[in-house]
């Protein structure tokens, strides 16, 4: 199984590394990388609280999950990063078991034969009139053809952002901002809901 996912989001470095550390995978390494370069390390818990941007690769050779410290650069190359080795993941189920394990993510699976179509248009006009009916809060639902994702988006605050990625017949859900925020709480309560009850509420009718 190939894959490769290049954002997942931000988040409070100590608090998910903490909670990913004390669940290692086989074969685990751990490593510091200054412009590629890779230093060895061992880590059992992290000192320091800062924000990252965390990404996932998953090849023939290993599993990499990269926390790049330096989020407005582009290219891995020329960032600092806290770089995680084990073995080649082989399902999407051990993905979202690693994903869990950082505490920030949330899996189920949707009982209906979604499409692409669906996703960008029912789903996103779903969400959106939804969670403004369930909150209060006036969001912004838009569909990333690329990582196959929905992003829902403040809208007064467009740097806080929530997504929902899309795998086979199971989803994981990311918030983009620190987990101690309301905004952050409320919607990841409310669109795991959401997604939880979606063929009932189209079934029975949606209830504001």
């Amino acid at each position: 199984m190939d894959l490769s996912i290049k954002e997942a989001g931000y988040h409070s470095f100590n608090h998910l590394v903490h909670n990913r550390l004390q669940k290692p995978l086989n074969n685990e390494k751990h490593f510091f990388c200054y412009k590629n370069n890779p230093f060895s390390i061992n880590i059992e818990s992290a000192p320091n609280d800062f924000m990252v941007k965390p990404s996932f690769c998953n090849s023939k050779s290993c599993f990499k999950e990269i926390w790049i410290l330096h989020p407005y650069t582009t290219v891995l190359d020329h960032q600092t990063a806290f770089v995680i080795e084990s073995k080649t993941l082989n399902t999407i189920d051990d993905l979202i078991g690693v994903l869990n394990n950082y505490g920030f993510t949330h899996s189920g699976k949707l009982s209906f034969p979604y499409t692409e179509e669906i996703l960008r248009y029912t789903f996103t006009y779903y969400l959106r009139t939804q969670i403004f009916s369930l909150t209060n809060y006036k969001v912004n639902v838009f569909y990333d053809k690329e990582c196959r994702s929905l992003i829902v988006q403040d809208y007064f605050q467009t740097a806080s952002s929530l997504r929902i990625v899309f795998l086979e017949e199971q989803y994981w859900f990311i918030p983009v901002v620190a987990a101690d925020s309301t905004y952050a709480q409320t919607m990841s309560d409310t669109i795991k809901h959401l997604l939880n009850h979606y063929e009932l509420l189209t079934i029975f009718a949606q209830k504001k």
